[in-house]
Parts: C-alpha cells; structure tokens; sequence
C-alpha cells in the first residue's frame, strides 16, 4: 500500500483504516474471554479516542520539530545577515546573474516604496543619504 499522505482524501483513508482495526480489535476482544465484563461499545470509543490522542501527540511533537528547525534556520540566517553588516563596503564584484539583480533590485524597491509611502521627495532623499553614507564608508568621498 502507498502511504497515507499520497491519497487524495488522506484523512478518509486514514478513518477507514482506523475503524477496520478497532473492528478487528473488537471481535478479538469478544472472542477474548478475559474481557467478558468489558462493555463491547465502549470498547471500539475508546481505542479510537486512544488512536487519536496518539495521533494528536504524534503529530504535536513533528510540529515542534518543524518549529524549532525553522527557528535554527532563522537564527542562522540573522547571524550571517549580522556578519554582512558589519563588513566594510569594497567594491566587489557585478551579480553573477540577471535575476540575482533583479531580486535585489526588487526588494530594496518594494522596501523604499513603504517607507516612504510612494513619496518621491522621501525616496530621492532616503537615496541619496544612503548613497552619500555608503562613499563615505568605502573611503571613495
């Protein structure tokens, strides 16, 4: 059988499955004498509600893993932002691809365009401070 996860409906699946196994459970339960005085309803609710505060857990702990994984992959990316920030400006090299440009260009755009609220006086001069900085600190002023 093909995971459970590659089905269409995976949770239909998954509920069709889990109620064949309580049946399954149940008639051997049934067959079972040492069980006679436990309620044959009962029985099929709570190995579900069982499966599902397994499943719950389960799932519970893979998010936390994702989480804290994902809070890795930020405190790396902040740490290297944080070294590229505290290198000096040198003149370094073009981009090595039109869409690498591109990208940058489009973020410092979309970033220029909210702080300054599509003012085109608050562009120029946000620009040209930060371009008269960057000379300055690349010794070229």
């Amino acid at each position: 059988d093909a995971p459970i996860w590659t089905d269409d409906m995976p949770s239909e699946r998954m509920r069709s499955l889990a109620i064949k196994a309580l049946e399954r459970a149940k008639d051997r339960a049934d067959r079972q004498s040492r069980l006679h005085d436990v309620d044959a309803e009962l029985l099929p609710e709570f190995m579900w509600d069982f499966f599902w505060d397994s499943a719950v857990h389960i799932i519970g702990d893979k998010l936390r893993e994702i989480s804290e994984k994902s809070e890795q992959k930020k405190k790396g990316h902040k740490t290297r932002r944080e070294g590229k920030v505290d290198q000096k400006w040198h003149d370094g090299e073009p981009f090595a691809t039109k869409g690498t440009r591109y990208g940058a260009r489009k973020k410092v755009y979309n970033e220029l365009l909210v702080q300054c609220e599509k003012s085109t006086v608050r562009a120029v001069e946000i620009l040209t401070h930060v371009l008269s900085k960057i000379r300055i600190e690349a010794g070229k002023d």
